[in-house]
C-alpha cells in the first residue's frame, strides 16, 4: 500500500497516502474531501487481467504528481458494487478523476500513462 507514517500522511510532503483501499462507507464518511486537491479512484475487480498493470501505473503517477489515489475492488462486496453503479462503472479497470467531489474524467481500460497525465493536466489536477 502507500508509503506513509503513523499518521497516514506521507512524511516528505504531508499529502494523503498515494494508494489506499476504499469502500462505499468511505465515500459516505467523507473520505473524498472537497478542496483543490484532486483524487483518482480506480475501480478494479479480482479477475481483471488489465487491473494489475493499471494499478502499477496509477501508483507511479500518484507518486510523480502527488495526486492521491483510492483503489476500490468492486467484487469484494455488494457495497462496493453499488458505488461502482453510482459512478456508471461497467467494466474494469475504470479510473475516475475527481476534483471538488466532481467527476472531471472517466478513463476505461489499461491506457498509457501519458493519457492519464494528460487528463490530470487538462483539469489542473497535477
Amino acid at each position: 500500500m502507500g508509503r506513509t507514517g503513523n499518521d497516514g500522511m506521507n512524511k516528505r510532503n504531508k499529502r494523503p497516502p498515494f494508494i489506499s483501499s476504499l469502500t462505499e462507507g468511505d465515500f459516505s464518511a467523507g473520505e473524498l474531501k472537497e478542496g483543490e486537491m484532486a483524487e483518482m479512484v480506480l475501480f478494479t475487480s479480482t479477475f481483471c487481467p488489465s487491473c494489475k498493470p493499471m494499478k502499477k501505473k496509477i501508483e507511479k503517477i500518484s507518486k510523480k504528481t502527488g495526486v492521491a489515489c483510492k483503489i476500490l475492488n468492486i467484487d469484494e462486496s455488494e457495497e462496493n458494487f453499488n458505488l461502482a453503479m453510482r459512478y456508471y462503472v461497467s467494466s474494469t479497470p475504470t479510473l475516475i478523476i475527481l476534483k471538488n467531489n466532481t467527476v472531471m474524467d472517466t478513463i476505461i481500460g489499461n491506457v498509457p500513462e501519458d493519457r492519464i497525465l494528460e487528463s490530470l493536466r487538462l483539469y489542473r489536477c497535477a
